[in-house]
């Protein structure tokens, strides 16, 4: 035979069975996310830093960014866990206006493309959004003199100061950007307020700020995460010691065992951020008293 050695039909079917295809491991992953950047303009002008810029498909928010200060975004939108996204038309919008361009999702595409919205016709002056209130934590009023902020889009559009136990903000909207149904969540120096609103032309109510305290072992956090066997690990980053060996600002918990050494968050605390992940989508779960919806994967949380 000279070396050569002859393998029958069945031999080379069974060898193929055992080898795998490239695109049978190309099928285990979710496509490739579409990227979009360029400029965002409204009526001519160009955004004011931090406008929200998102894009949506079939009717539902699939990714958002803030513009950048030189009125430019970059905007990835992957295809959401269960959903088919491919040959879909993306809308865009700023704040909230519809952008007239549009896109189609095509796995791993995307490119520069300049987003443009109108307001229809001569923008007439829009009346602030005015809140007020007493402001309490652990059911004590603050000390006066403390920093309130309302913030939109992860960004902080207007702040005012105690004075009486009570705080007063008026939201103005600034021109060339929309915050029409946008939601305004509410700070107190550094602790994240329960309360949230709606901003709307001329709005605003008397609202009360209220924080409760919340300090307790991350087992018992997430306590109904874990009794789904669902919580892979938790994330939180201290700035204030990321220059500090060993762990340079990074902070781990995770319920195996195994990890139990490396774990060393000792308390969830109010206020504070943490990354969660999670095996799989856990709707209507409740965290610090709040119902949230985990998706699978890592959750960005604030601790109420």
């Amino acid at each position: 035979m000279n070396g050569l050695q002859v393998f029958t039909p069945l031999v080379v079917l069974a060898l193929l069975a055992v080898i795998p295809f490239e695109g049978s491991v190309q099928a285990q992953s979710p496509p490739r996310p579409v990227v979009f950047a360029g400029k965002a303009t409204i009526d001519g002008s160009p955004l004011l830093a931090g406008t929200i810029v998102s894009a949506w498909v079939d009717g539902n928010q699939a990714a958002s960014t803030a513009s950048k200060r030189d009125g430019t975004y970059a905007l990835r939108i992957p295809q959401i866990p269960g959903q088919d996204f491919t040959g879909k038309e993306i809308t865009f919008m700023i704040g909230s206006l519809i952008a007239s361009t549009k896109a189609v999702w095509q796995p791993g595409g995307g490119g520069e493309l300049d987003l443009i919205a109108t307001t229809h016709g001569a923008a007439q002056p829009v009346r602030p959004a005015v809140f007020g209130g007493r402001v309490t934590i652990d059911g004590r009023p603050v000390a006066d003199g403390m920093k309130v902020s309302a913030i939109i889009g992860g960004v902080v559009v207007a702040s005012g100061s105690v004075v009486g136990g009570r705080y007063g903000i008026t939201i103005s909207q600034p021109r060339h950007q929309s915050y029409s149904g946008m939601t305004i969540t509410f700070m107190a120096g550094d602790r994240v307020m329960a309360e949230t609103a709606i901003w709307e032309p001329g709005g605003g109510i008397e609202l009360d700020l209220t924080a409760v305290s919340v300090q307790m072992p991350p087992s018992a956090a997430f306590a109904n995460v874990i009794a789904a066997n669902n919580l892979e690990r938790v994330w939180h980053f201290d700035p204030s010691v990321q220059d500090v060996a060993p762990e340079y600002g990074w902070f781990l918990y995770d319920p195996r065992p195994a990890f139990a050494l490396a774990s060393d968050i000792d308390y969830i605390r109010s206020g504070e951020f943490y990354w969660v992940s999670v095996h799989r989508d856990q709707p209507g779960t409740v965290l610090g008293g709040r119902g949230v919806h985990l998706y699978r994967g890592w959750n960005p949380i604030t601790w109420p």
